[in-house]
């Protein structure tokens, strides 16, 4: 093998025009040392030393580098610097085509530009698709969102504005001071329009504020604040239990101020246990049903088309029966998280409350417990899905 030696090698100037192309070959601007040989009938040149190339607008620094001339490749390591506004990767180690400008980057890539960076263990960047593709630890860090996307793969295409996260994929959005606002689980994740709007599928779990909400599929547009939850869609809070054929969780100042109901409506609620010893619960049922939050509180609760609602009453800790109220609309207003009022709307003739005392009230009950095991099955249905 034939060696050829050059060393302190400073300001070398190395220009040629890539082979069926019209652009700019890969060029050394600096390297403190330079070696080459012949291997395998290609000419091998060994950069080391503050290493630093351009090729067009890009330019490409490292500690260290091996190009292989022929096939027109060079592999870079190091602190490995990539400039190619608006993109910048640093990692480790980068294998890199002159002709297609396409790398590998490993060893902690990171992939930046105006609007996000991705990081990961592997990383793969097609120049012609303008896409990275990556492998490993992933995140996708949103810079103006505050948004983070994380899994095990994951697919950027800058140009479209788009990405898409696989493997146990994990949405978390932060406020101004990087406190966790809402985390998210699902099977898939996807990002439109440049982070302005993210669906999610599978078996999707949102965590905001006092809510734990699952559905089969996710839709989240910032702009409106609303997460729009469709596929069987229910949620928890503390011992309630909400449920629609459609759900939507309204935001507003980074808090939930509201969640909206759909078609075969259904909420559950725990008693109060300072009233109550043994568990028991209320339960409103509807078309459409609107809750309203205050302050992480529920403040009011408006049922609409066939509002049906069943409740316990209370006077301190002593049972004075139940009560049954059915009308096209029915209002409930709480203080402090306890029902203050109830309001039955209706026309003449179609709507009806009746109050049940305690020796009274064992039909009802049992027709209670009916419905109450008709919502709780969903949400078992939906956990084994």
């Amino acid at each position: 093998m034939k060696r050829i030696c050059i060393c302190s090698l400073l300001g070398l100037l190395w220009l040629a025009a890539a082979p069926g192309c019209g652009q700019e070959r890969l060029r050394l601007v600096n390297a403190a040392l330079l070696s080459g040989w012949m291997e395998n009938g290609e000419n091998v040149r060994s950069l080391s030393g503050d290493v630093f190339f351009r090729q067009d607008s890009a330019e490409i620094h490292c500690d260290r580098a091996l190009q292989y001339v022929e096939r027109a490749q060079v592999e870079l390591t190091g602190k490995v610097l990539l400039l190619d506004p608006p993109r910048r990767l640093t990692a480790g180690r980068v294998w890199y085509d002159e002709v297609t400008r396409d790398y590998r980057a490993y060893l902690e890539p990171q992939l930046q530009d105006t609007s996000r960076t991705l990081i990961a263990d592997t990383l793969h960047y097609c120049e012609r698709l303008d896409q990275a593709t990556a492998t490993g630890r992933i995140a996708i860090e949103e810079k103006h969102h505050r948004v983070r996307l994380q899994g095990k793969r994951a697919e950027y295409r800058r140009a479209e504005g788009y990405a898409r996260v696989l493997g146990q994929p994990v949405l978390t959005e932060m406020d101004s001071l990087g406190a966790v606002l809402m985390t998210v689980t699902a099977d898939t994740m996807e990002l439109f329009e440049d982070g302005r709007r993210y669906q999610l599928a599978g078996q999707v779990h949102i965590h905001r504020d006092s809510i734990d909400a699952y559905c089969g599929r996710l839709i989240y547009v910032r702009a409106s604040q609303k997460l729009q939850l469709i596929d069987h869609p229910w949620a928890t809070r503390g011992q309630d239990l909400m449920r629609g054929q459609e759900m939507e969780i309204l935001l507003e100042k980074e808090r939930v101020v509201g969640l909206h109901l759909q078609m075969q409506t259904a909420v559950l609620s725990r008693v109060d246990s300072t009233q109550s010893r043994s568990e028991q619960y209320d339960l409103l049922t509807g078309e459409r049903m609107e809750i309203a939050f205050r302050d992480d509180k529920i403040s009011r609760v408006v049922v609409r088309g066939q509002a049906t609602s069943y409740y316990h009453v209370y006077e301190d800790t002593t049972a004075k029966g139940m009560n049954k109220a059915l009308g096209d609309e029915i209002h409930l207003y709480f203080k402090d998280g306890a029902l203050e009022r109830v309001r039955v709307i209706s026309s003449p003739g179609n709507s009806s409350g009746v109050f049940y005392p305690p020796k009274q009230a064992a039909a009802l009950r049992s027709e209670l417990e009916e419905k109450l095991g008709q919502v709780r099955s969903l949400r078992v249905m939906m956990n084994e899905k």
